[in-house]
């Protein structure tokens, strides 16, 4: 500890130094602990303005963990708490309110994709009644969310298996797409 005097402690059978007071230490923060051998620990920690410093970082930390909604938030958080040179308990705490935070979003995302899955078979089961023809092209209103489109083909390929078939999903720049041309339907090209 810098600016810290310690005081020999001649009471210690290792005569080593010891604090007489804690309170000669002032603000104070365990950043990690670990194992050195086999009952020894090593505690790195800091004091005085460098510990205020983490504890504020910490505080910071903290506000954007609050207000963080989107998964590029959580990835981010989860690097940027990793690397903090903050209180480990403040860490943990940290950790666990982004796996929270992730839970909560990995369940969004999962009930958004489960309803364009419905939007998608009700689509298709639409595009039969109405008599789908030879040839079917359409952009379901899926995202770009594949598993929505194979459902919505698979749908097409049990009802009309004679009708060729593209689907397409399209959301932030991505695209999905899946098709299907059955065999009345191919040609072979000319040589």
């Amino acid at each position: 500890m810098f600016g810290v005097t310690l005081r020999p402690h001649t009471s210690h059978p290792w005569h080593s130094r010891h604090l007489i007071n804690a309170g000669d230490i002032g603000p104070f923060c365990i950043l990690s602990e670990d194992a050195v051998q086999k009952g020894s620990r090593r505690i790195i920690a800091l004091s005085g303005s460098a510990a205020l410093e983490a504890i504020e970082l910490a505080d910071d930390m903290e506000r954007r963990v609050d207000a963080a909604r989107t998964t590029a938030d959580v990835k981010t958080l989860t690097n940027a708490t990793d690397r903090a040179n903050i209180p480990t308990s403040r860490k943990a705490v940290l950790r666990n309110k982004i796996q929270k935070l992730r839970k909560a979003l990995d369940a969004e995302t999962k009930k958004k994709r489960d309803a364009m899955a419905a939007n998608a078979k009700t689509r298709a089961a639409e595009i039969i009644a109405n008599g789908p023809g030879a040839l079917v092209v359409e952009v379901l209103d899926v995202g770009a969310n594949p598993k929505a489109i194979g459902e919505a083909m698979k749908i097409l390929k049990e009802s009309a298996p004679d009708t060729a078939c593209m689907f397409f999903g399209v959301e932030e720049g991505k695209v999905a797409y899946s098709c299907q041309v059955p065999q009345v339907r191919r040609h072979p090209l000319p040589p």
